[in-house]
């Protein structure tokens, strides 16, 4: 009998080998993610893929420690399977549950679901009550903190933004006293600031409709400031959608409210995805947001003149780029047998050339560029240098199968290593085992690239070629770039440039790298990139400018 899995995320490759070998799979299973379908297919189309595959064994895999907040929805969504009896899959215990379990669930996802409706009413009588207005401070006076951790993150943890977080947490807590609030494990947080998990006071269930469990987050975090007695002295969050907790708590309680803006959630869901269901509550608490903050941070140029045309003071914002922590990426903090034994686990031989790229495969970081890119640069070294070389691409999202199947003729496959997502915590491993970066971030019509690439800052830590698309404020961040067809002299060079969505001249650098590998010129170019990384694009260095 076919197996159907149904999952909060999409396993990965050894998540899916653990499931076949602990359940004895004789076929492929069919592996339904509620996280990643429900943006492709919407809910109504997970019901009728499950529909579909009513015929087959269920089995609901509640691994993930972020899972517990989704199990009833996962449970509910069973039900139409029609089967009276489903085997769960929880710290690799699978337990037989009954239709009558699974009933009860649904009977809670509703009780959740009106919670979810009463959230909505109180968030609106709150806006309408609390006119924002920034409270002036001096942040050369903090000696604590409060950082409230508000967004969350499904199957394996990696991203920018783990490291953005862990960054400015690490730095903070070098210099004053940081309480981390959150609903979920801290990953990369150092261990003299002071964990408070808010999910062991409160516990949270999503229901629907799905949005609005945002509110749930918001208001579990509000609450816990609100009992508190002596209340934080500075909070700092980072912007996420429909979480309005800091900004009401800087509003009710007087304190100064420190806002990290990394571009408008309300653009990104109605211009990168499916669009939201309550755009106008969105965007209004992150307008309550913007407008209370004594401070606003933010990444790029692109994103200070957004913030200025919606008439926020100059005074309140500051633009300083993404950066990185050099304690956990850095050439200089890894052994020597690390870097062999990744290549060696890969399959990569001492003297292969190996470009890397690694990122959420997003619609700016231009893998389907990149994916063109590389099979035209193997039709034309396959013959003068077989095997001389390897691309590394590492991570997931929404391109990667995209991505994957561009090139999964054998002809370049055996060029290519995919690695599927891998921990935040091991890819510097991977950083380290490169030999060439690879940032072709592309210009989409119509639209100003806002980012500012963690990857590009990490890249530096590892005194390797830097391979960039010169996009905005990306080509900002070299001090001496060079350009391709372009005079070799400049002995202070730090990366390799080429204009956006220029598929010729980023396989002329590609070109450069294979037929100049170890020489003078590309030590140079690696060395000054390191330089320039580690003396301007340091998390210190960031929160610099933030206390400043």
């Amino acid at each position: 009998m076919k197996t159907t899995i149904l999952s909060v995320h999409q396993p990965t490759t050894n998540e899916k080998k653990t499931l076949n070998d602990l359940f004895n799979l004789k076929e492929e299973a069919c592996y339904l993610s509620i996280f990643e379908l429900k943006h492709s297919h919407g809910f109504l189309g997970i019901i009728k893929l499950i529909i579909n595959n009513r015929k087959s064994k269920f089995i609901l895999n509640l691994e993930g420690e972020n899972t517990d907040y989704l199990k009833y929805i996962l449970m509910t969504f069973a039900l139409f399977a029609f089967k009276l009896k489903f085997t769960t899959l929880r710290q690799s215990k699978p337990t037989q549950v009954n239709i009558f379990t699974v009933l009860y669930t649904s009977l809670l996802i509703f009780l959740y679901t009106v919670k979810n409706y009463i959230n909505l009413l109180k968030t609106k009588l709150l806006l309408a009550l609390f006119k924002p207005k920034p409270l002036d401070f001096d942040p050369r006076k903090i000696n604590e903190i409060y950082y409230l951790k508000t967004n969350m993150w499904f199957g394996i943890k990696a991203g920018g933004s783990i490291g953005h977080i862990s960054g400015v947490v690490n730095s903070f807590v070098n210099r004053f006293k940081v309480k981390y609030l959150t609903c979920e494990s801290p990953i990369m947080i150092d261990p003299n600031v002071e964990i408070i998990d808010l999910n062991k006071e409160s516990k949270i269930r999503f229901a629907a409709p799905y949005e609005l469990n945002q509110l749930q987050i918001s208001f579990m975090f509000f609450n816990y400031i609100k009992r508190l007695k002596k209340k934080p002295k500075y909070i700092y969050q980072r912007l996420t959608i429909y979480n309005f907790a800091g900004a009401l708590a800087s509003k009710i309680f007087k304190i100064p409210f420190i806002l990290e803006y990394n571009g408008s959630e309300v653009w990104i869901q109605t211009n990168w995805s499916k669009g939201l269901k309550y755009p106008e509550l969105a965007q209004q608490i992150e307008t309550f947001c913007l407008n209370q903050a004594s401070r606003i941070i933010t990444i790029s140029k692109v994103l200070e003149d957004e913030l200025l045309s919606k008439g926020i003071d100059k005074k309140r914002i500051i633009t300083y780029p993404n950066c990185i922590d050099p304690s956990k990426y850095n050439v200089e903090v890894h052994d020597t047998n690390t870097r062999d034994k990744v290549r060696n686990r890969l399959g990569i031989k001492d003297q292969t050339l190996v470009f890397t790229f690694i990122g959420t495969f997003g619609a700016w970081h231009g893998v389907e560029f990149l994916a063109e890119a590389i099979k035209k640069f193997i039709d034309k070294h396959e013959e003068s240098a077989p095997q001389s070389f390897k691309f590394l691409l590492i991570g997931q999202g929404v391109l990667f199968n995209s991505v994957y199947d561009s090139l999964s003729e054998e002809k370049y496959s055996r060029y290519v290593i995919f690695t599927g997502i891998v921990p935040q915590s091991s890819a510097p491993e991977y950083l380290n085992a490169s030999d060439v970066f690879l940032s072709p971030h592309i210009k989409r019509e119509g639209e100003a690239f806002f980012g500012s690439p963690t990857k590009l800052f990490e890249y530096m830590a590892y005194k390797k070629p830097i391979i960039a698309s010169a996009l905005y404020q990306i080509k900002d961040v070299f001090e001496n770039p060079l350009y391709p067809n372009k005079s070799l002299e400049n002995k202070s060079a730090d990366g390799l440039l080429y204009e956006p969505n220029n598929l010729d001249q980023f396989i002329y650098w590609l070109d450069f790298c294979l037929s100049h590998q170890g020489d003078e010129i590309i030590k140079n170019i690696s060395i000054n990139s390191y330089n320039n990384g580690m003396k301007n694009y340091t998390w210190d260095t960031h929160v610099d400018r933030i206390l400043s």
